[in-house]
């Protein structure tokens, strides 16, 4: 089965060829198997690429996002106002169920400041792994600031939301440096399954075992 290189919808526009097509290939004509070329995985096609699609996103990511970017690089859009855009972003407020203070982010705005003309925006997979990146630089510096710190305070502080049961702590600690000065550090962000105090504690020792895990990897290195 081949991959139409159009399909016409009820009020006879024509849908582009999925894009997913430059990494799998053309299949034959009345194959309903598709062979992946990187991995070799056969997969199942009955004339939506939603199975394809779904492996590319899955198990290989990084190939995924280059084809989302080369989609958005071909998109051909009108010159946009102030109106159009300022609509689009309250679409993207409502539909992503983000809180409207949102847009006084200071690192939002900033976003705003930098962002390059060439920009495109990044698959979930990639933001999730910055993230994640950005969240063990921070662990990292932080376990080479403490290192030598005898007596402090830890500091918890939470937010949860009834109705999607979502629990999420932050981890802080307090301390007095040789200058005599009361700096508050802040550590790590995480999940909870319920508000109670073993889940605290839970949160709270998985913080300060990254802590010490991060200082004994940086001091490995070194040697």
């Amino acid at each position: 089965m081949a991959p139409p290189s159009s399909s016409k919808t009820k009020r006879g526009n024509f849908k582009p060829r999925s894009l997913v097509w430059d990494f799998f290939g053309n299949s034959s004509e009345g194959n309903s198997i598709v062979q992946c070329p990187k991995c070799e995985a056969n997969i199942k096609y009955c004339g939506s690429t939603s199975g394809l699609k779904y492996h590319l996103q899955t198990q290989h990511p990084e190939d995924y996002e280059k084809l989302s970017q080369k989609k958005s690089q071909c998109q051909i859009t009108a010159p946009n106002t102030v109106k159009e855009a300022e609509l689009q972003l309250a679409k993207a407020f409502a539909t992503g169920l983000v809180p409207f203070r949102f847009i006084e982010n200071v690192e939002f705005r900033q976003f705003l400041d930098l962002k390059p003309q060439s920009f495109i925006a990044p698959s979930a997979d990639r933001m999730k792994r910055i993230v994640q990146q950005i969240a063990e630089d921070h662990i990292l510096r932080s376990s080479k600031e403490f290192n030598g710190l005898e007596r402090f305070t830890l500091l918890t502080d939470g937010f949860t939301d009834s109705r999607q049961k979502f629990h999420v702590y932050s981890v802080h600690i307090s301390f007095v440096d040789d200058k005599f000065t009361r700096k508050i550090r802040f550590c790590s962000l995480q999940t909870v399954k319920r508000g109670d105090s073993t889940s605290i504690s839970q949160v709270v020792c998985t913080v300060l075992i990254l802590l010490i895990r991060k200082r004994e990897i940086a001091s490995n290195r070194k040697r």
